[in-house]
């Protein structure tokens, strides 16, 4: 096992998922791509132009919120033992996260149980279960 993909939302639930995965890949001495998907159901959303600009600063905030998310997790392993990279994605989080598991064939996707909207997400569906479901790569998911 050689390449972890690391599917990261900033929620608290994910630290386990962090530390599980920094332990593993030390472990294995594995490479890891860290993954954060910006959620795009919300795009589709109209707005009128006296709400466009406030929607775009919105945007820009969320954007580097997230950056700074995978940025913050990629700090915590230790690059001399492990190489790291950094992938922000804009899409249908699980669609992302087993599009770039195949695409960059890793061995393993590590996933936090619970993410940061657990409400919207128990009634719509857990990226979790879908990334599950719907992956051809094998998923730990971290209580």
């Amino acid at each position: 096992m050689k390449k972890i993909l690391l599917a990261i939302d900033g929620s608290e639930s994910c630290n386990k998922a962090i530390n599980t995965t920094v332990e593993l890949a030390e472990k294995l001495a594995a490479n890891v791509t860290i993954i954060n998907v910006i959620d795009e159901s919300l795009d589709s959303v109209a707005f009128s132009r006296e709400q466009a600009e406030e929607v775009v600063e919105k945007k820009k905030e969320l954007d580097q919120e997230h950056e700074d998310i995978v940025v913050s997790c990629a700090n915590l392993f230790n690059n001399d033992l492990i190489e790291v990279n950094e992938i922000t994605r804009e899409g249908h989080p699980a669609e992302e996260i087993c599009k770039e598991a195949d695409n960059g064939d890793y061995d393993l996707i590590i996933v936090a149980d619970m993410g940061k909207s657990s409400i919207k997400k128990f009634l719509l569906g857990s990226t979790t279960e879908k990334v599950v479901r719907f992956s051809n790569k094998s998923v730990l998911v971290v209580k």
